[in-house]
């Protein structure tokens, strides 16, 4: 047996990031991705985020999108998966989304979302392991759905010098 073949099909099938943060690396870079705000309209407010068989979907208050993941191939990287989105057309709503009306706008939820992803104690209470497959706005915060359990996360109003939101988180 040759050593070398091994070797390579070893590497090609090694990552650095464990899937749950891997998770969070893509949908970081799906709020970021200007092809989304695009495709919606920064006046959009996110209501929910929802992980599907071949990506994600995301419902704003008019409409739904889906976005295809598609993972680039690279046999000899050793790191992080790269990726790319495949954007659908944005579907309206023939009603309105149930969480409609509420008090934030885009802005505010799209900083909210991006703090959140990039909270140190959301990759504590994570794990390595548990993935996120449903992130919906609440009245108060976000409701988490993993793999494996739920977690509830209360927005916190901060006064003083920081702007970024900060949580408490509930399991």
């Amino acid at each position: 047996m040759d050593n070398s073949i091994q070797k390579t099909e070893i590497r090609q099938s090694f990552y650095a990031l464990p899937p749950s943060a891997q998770r969070i690396r893509e949908m970081k870079t799906l709020l970021a991705d200007l092809c989304l705000w695009s495709l919606l309209g920064s006046h959009q407010t996110i209501q929910k985020i929802e992980k599907t068989e071949n990506g994600y979907r995301i419902l704003t208050d008019s409409y739904s999108l889906d976005i295809e993941v598609l993972y680039k191939q690279d046999g000899c990287r050793i790191g992080p998966a790269e990726f790319e989105f495949v954007f659908s057309e944005p579907e309206t709503f023939s009603q309105p989304f149930p969480g409609q009306g509420q008090e934030l706008t885009a802005g505010q939820t799209l900083r909210e979302l991006q703090a959140l992803l990039a909270d140190p104690y959301l990759y504590e209470i994570l794990g390595s392991v548990q993935l996120i497959e449903r992130i919906e706005k609440t009245k108060n915060g976000y409701f988490l759905q993993t793999n494996r359990n739920s977690v509830t996360v209360r927005v916190i109003d901060v006064q003083g010098d920081s702007d970024l939101p900060q949580f408490d988180f509930f399991s």
